[in-house]
């Protein structure tokens, strides 16, 4: 007795640590999203169903368009960070029901990501996840749905008054 115990103990441990180890999807489900940094972004335009917010870098400052307002520094640095270290975990859905994930047409922020006048990446943001450790998201022109690790829906949500730098 004592002897089956322990084997399936450690047959329950080892199985623990290869699901844990395996427990991210194959890469191979999940699109490539290619590395980009920091110095290659020059513009950036997040719209909204009611709005675009357009950012260009003009040297080393960020101003916001319309108006050509300079923008807060650590908030521009938030939204390149996020857009930079876009991490895809997991293909959630296949089928076109945007609304339940908050990617519809009434609620998506599309995110696009200029180099100069070259689009270096465009992604669109929907909801939170139920886990609140995710973001849904779709990339480009794929009309499937994936799970974008962390929450970042706010950091796109910003508005050109809160985006400028008041100092």
């Amino acid at each position: 007795m004592k002897k089956n115990y322990i084997f399936f103990t450690a047959v329950i441990f080892t199985l623990g640590l290869y699901l844990t180890h395996n427990s991210r999807p194959a890469d191979h489900n999940l699109p490539y999203i290619p590395p980009i940094k920091s110095e290659d972004i020059t513009g950036i335009v997040i719209k909204k169903a009611d709005s675009n917010l357009m950012l260009r870098k003009n040297s080393s400052l960020w101003r916001i368009f319309p108006g050509g307002y300079p923008a807060d520094p650590q908030k521009v640095a938030g939204i390149i960070d996020t857009i930079k270290n876009l991490d895809i975990v997991m293909l959630i859905s296949e089928s076109d029901n945007y609304v339940i994930f908050g990617l519809d047409d009434r609620n998506k922020i599309t995110v696009r990501v200029y180099n100069g006048e070259t689009l270096i990446r465009e992604f669109q943001v929907g909801n939170t996840g139920p886990s609140r450790a995710h973001t849904f998201v779709r990339i480009g022109n794929d009309r499937r749905i994936y799970y974008a690790d962390k929450t970042f829906r706010n950091i796109f949500e910003i508005t050109a008054e809160r985006l400028r730098d008041k100092g």
